[in-house]
C-alpha cells in the first residue's frame, strides 16, 4: 500500500492512545464494490496494551487511481482536500465546542491522499442499496442525521462570532475547500463535465416526449438555473452542505430485532457552503420515488425543519433567530428546481448499471469519452437498452416537464 506508511500508522497510533506499541500491520481491499471515485480497504493494526496483544480495526480510503481520467477529476474537485477539511479541522474543532458529531465517522489520518477513519461495520452499521428506494422511514432517519450535521456548522459558527465579537462564516475561513467546484468553480475539466451531462440530460428528454417540449427552452433554463449560485442570495442562512446525498453515503444500524435505531453520514468528499435546503432536497430527490414525493414531500420536509428546530433548542437557541420556518420553504421552492437538475446529474451517473460501469473504468479511453466528450451518445444508448435506469430516470424527466415550462 503506498498510500499510507508504518510511520504514519505509528503516529496516528500514538495520537489514538500513547500507550499502545504498534506490532505489525495488514491492509487488505475491501470485498464489496468501491466507490468511482474512492478504493476502499481494511485496515488491521495489531499491538500491545499493558503486555497484551490487541487488533484495531479500522476503514481506509485512497483515490481510485487504476482510471486517469477518474483520477484526474477528482484531484480537480479536490475531494481529498475536502475530506481532510471536514475530519481534521472541522469536526475537531466542532467537538472542542460540545457540538455533537455523533452524525460521522471519526477520523484519524488524512495523508497523502488516504484517509483513515473509524469502522463503522464493526458497530453493526450496514449500507442499503443504490438499487432500493428509502421508504418513510429510512426517510426521517437521514433527514435526522442531516439535520444534526447541519446545525453543527451553524453552532460552531455562533460559538465564534459570540466568542470574538465578529460575524464569523466558514466560507470565509476556508474558501478554496468549500465552493461548490463542480457548478462553480473555474476549471474547465469540471465545467466539460456539468456541460456534457446536461446535454445528456436535454437528449433523454428528446426521446421521451419528443416535439411536444421546446429543447431550446429546457437548455436555457438549465443554463439559468446553474449559473446563479444559492450563496449568493443573501436571505438564505447556509451552512456546510454533504453534497453527494445517495443512498450508499448513508450507513443505517438496527437491532436484534430489525428495529431501525441509528443512521450515519459518510464521505464528505463533496461539501461546499449552501441553503441547507439544497441538500434535503437533494436527498429527496436522489432517494426516493416520484409517487412517494408527491405523497410524503411536504411532511418531509416539516420533519426535517423540526429536527432542525430541536436541535438548536438543546442548545439554547431560537430557530427564529438563525432559520425562520418561512424561509426555509422558501429557499426549497427558489432551489427545488437547481435540486432537481443537480439531482438528475448524479443520478444519471450513480445509477448507470454496474457492468457498464465496470467496463467503462478499466478503458480509460472510453472512461474519458463517457464522462467528457460524448456523455450525450452513452445516456441515450443505456436509457434505451437498460430497463431500471430508464424506469428511474423516466420517472425524473416527468418530474423535469412538470417545474420547468418547457411544452410546445
Amino acid at each position: 500500500m503506498e498510500d499510507i506508511t508504518e510511520e504514519q500508522i505509528k503516529r496516528m497510533l500514538y495520537e489514538i492512545n500513547s500507550n499502545f506499541l504498534m506490532i505489525s500491520y495488514v491492509v487488505k481491499p475491501l470485498e464489496e464494490e468501491n466507490g468511482l471515485i474512492a478504493q476502499h480497504f481494511s485496515l488491521r493494526i495489531f499491538y500491545k496494551l499493558e503486555r497484551k496483544l490487541k487488533e484495531l480495526q479500522l476503514f481506509l480510503k485512497t483515490l481510485n487511481k487504476n482510471s486517469p481520467t477518474v483520477y484526474n477529476m477528482s484531484v480537480r474537485m479536490l475531494v481529498f482536500e475536502k475530506e481532510q477539511l471536514f475530519y481534521m479541522r472541522l469536526l475537531p474543532n466542532f467537538e472542542k465546542k460540545g457540538i455533537d458529531i455523533s452524525y460521522a465517522p471519526r477520523g484519524y489520518l488524512c495523508e497523502n491522499q488516504a484517509v483513515i477513519m473509524e469502522d463503522l461495520s464493526i458497530q453493526g452499521f450496514k449500507l442499503s442499496s443504490k438499487d432500493k428506494f428509502s421508504d418513510l422511514e429510512h426517510c426521517q432517519f437521514c433527514l435526522a442525521t442531516l439535520a444534526k450535521f447541519h446545525i453543527s456548522s451553524i453552532l460552531y459558527e455562533v460559538c465564534v462570532t459570540n466568542s470574538s465579537g465578529k460575524p464569523y462564516n466558514l466560507q470565509e475561513e476556508h474558501p478554496e475547500q468549500l465552493i461548490d467546484v463542480i457548478y462553480y468553480g473555474a476549471d474547465e475539466y469540471l465545467a466539460k463535465y456539468v456541460e456534457q451531462s446536461l446535454k445528456g440530460l436535454i437528449g433523454l428528454a428528446e426521446i421521451q416526449f419528443g416535439d411536444t417540449i421546446d429543447l431550446n427552452k429546457l437548455r436555457d433554463q438549465f443554463n439559468s438555473e446553474t449559473s446563479t449560485k444559492s450563496t449568493d442570495m443573501p436571505e438564505m442562512r447556509c451552512t456546510i452542505l454533504h453534497g453527494d446525498l445517495w443512498s450508499n453515503n448513508f450507513l443505517h444500524k438496527y437491532d436484534d430485532n430489525g428495529k431501525h435505531i441509528e443512521t450515519k453520514l459518510i464521505d464528505f468528499q463533496l461539501i461546499k457552503y449552501g441553503p441547507p435546503a439544497l441538500d434535503v432536497l437533494n436527498f429527496i430527490f436522489m432517494n426516493t420515488t416520484k409517487s412517494f414525493r408527491d405523497k410524503h414531500s411536504t411532511y418531509l420536509l416539516t420533519f426535517y425543519f423540526q429536527k432542525f428546530e430541536e436541535f438548536l433548542l438543546n442548545r439554547g437557541l431560537d430557530v427564529a433567530d438563525i432559520l425562520p420556518k418561512k424561509n426555509f420553504l422558501e429557499s426549497c421552492e427558489n432551489l427545488k428546481r437547481l435540486a432537481k437538475i443537480q439531482a438528475m446529474v448524479d443520478l444519471s451517473l450513480v445509477c448507470v448499471p454496474d457492468e457498464f460501469m465496470f467496463e467503462t473504468l478499466i478503458d480509460d479511453e472510453k472512461c474519458k469519452d463517457f464522462l467528457l466528450l460524448n456523455r450525450k451518445h452513452y445516456l441515450e444508448d443505456i436509457y434505451n437498452n437498460y430497463s431500471e435506469f430508464r424506469e428511474i430516470l423516466y420517472e425524473h424527466l416527468l418530474e423535469l416537464k412538470e417545474m420547468f415550462d418547457i411544452c410546445c
